[in-house]
């Protein structure tokens, strides 16, 4: 598993897409679920995670093939982004 950090989230994703890559996009509210998108096992992901104080722009969840939210219990409905990479990325790292 590859990670990268960019300060231009955008045109990272725009390049991302154009090499094939299928762009997921963790958003609260995503209709998506982890388990699916690892069930999928794309060859190529680009997760794009957004950060505590701001979500993924509207740009990208436009763009990305999957909007994909964690399924949380009780009254806590929120994440921070560190946690919420750590639940992704193990998810995903189960499949392969």
């Amino acid at each position: 598993m590859k990670i990268c950090r960019s300060d231009s989230a955008t045109g990272y994703a725009r390049k991302a897409a154009e090499a094939g890559y299928r762009i997921a996009a963790l958003d609260m509210a995503g209709k998506s679920s982890l388990e699916a998108l690892a069930a999928a096992k794309p060859e190529k992901l680009l997760l794009v995670i957004g950060g505590e104080d701001r979500s993924v722009g509207q740009f990208i969840l436009n763009m990305a093939d999957d909007v994909v939210g964690i399924t949380q219990r009780g009254r806590i409905n929120s994440l921070n982004a560190s946690v919420a990479a750590g639940i992704a990325m193990f998810a995903l790292g189960q499949a392969e």
